[in-house]
C-alpha cells in the first residue's frame, strides 16, 4: 500500500499549521497530496466469524511533507470509505484528520472534566439534557485554553466569561472571598 501511494503523481497541495509542541515553534506545512483506490482484504476477524470473502474497496490518500528541513516531517497514510476523486474531495479528508488530536482532547474533557461516563441518570432524555450542558462545558473549557496559549493571552477575559463569572473563579482558584 505504502509503495503504491509513492507511486501515484502529485495532484494536489494543502496548508496546515502545526500546533507548537514542547521544543518546537508552531508552523505552516505544505503537503503534497497524492490519492487513488485500493482494494484490501476483509479483516481476518470478519472471513473467520462472518465468512466475508469480499475485499473492500477503499481510497487511500498519501499527504507528505515533500521538501521540509524538520526532523520528523509530516507524512500521513488515510483509508477512506469516502470517494476521493478529486482535490476538493482529498483536501477535506486530510483537513478533517489535521483536526484529529482537538477532537481527542475535545473527548478527554468530557470525560474527565465533566465525568460524564459516570454519569447513572434514569432514562435517555435526562442523559440527553445533561450531555448537551457537559458538551457546552467541554467547548468553552477548550476555547478558553486555546485563547490562554495562543495570542489572546493578554487580552481580557470578558468576551468569554461575564463580570460575575471571572470573579466566582478568580476566588475559586485563589481560595479567596474577596475578588480583585
Amino acid at each position: 500500500l505504502f509503495g503504491h501511494l509513492a507511486s501515484l503523481p502529485v495532484q494536489g497541495h494543502y496548508r496546515v499549521i502545526v500546533p507548537r509542541t514542547p521544543g518546537r515553534k508552531a508552523r505552516e506545512a505544505t503537503l503534497t497530496l497524492r490519492w487513488g483506490a485500493v482494494s484490501v482484504p476483509p479483516p481476518p476477524d470478519q472471513v473467520k466469524h462472518q465468512a466475508r470473502s469480499v475485499p473492500l474497496q477503499l481510497w487511500a490518500i498519501l499527504a507528505k511533507e515533500e521538501d521540509s528541513t524538520e526532523k520528523d516531517p509530516i507524512c500521513w497514510r488515510l483509508l477512506s470509505t469516502l470517494p476521493v476523486e478529486e482535490l476538493s474531495m482529498a483536501t477535506t479528508q486530510v483537513r478533517r484528520y489535521s483536526r484529529r488530536w482537538e477532537i481527542e482532547v475535545f473527548h478527554r474533557t468530557l470525560k474527565s472534566g465533566s465525568k460524564a461516563e459516570e454519569r447513572q441518570l434514569e432514562n435517555t432524555e435526562r442523559l440527553e439534557r445533561c450531555l448537551i450542558l457537559d458538551m457546552i462545558t467541554a467547548w468553552r473549557t477548550l476555547a478558553l485554553s486555546k485563547a490562554g496559549r495562543g495570542e489572546h493571552r493578554q487580552q481580557p477575559v470578558t468576551p468569554w466569561l461575564s463580570e460575575e463569572q471571572w470573579k466566582a473563579l478568580w476566588c475559586q482558584i485563589h481560595q479567596r472571598t474577596d475578588p480583585p
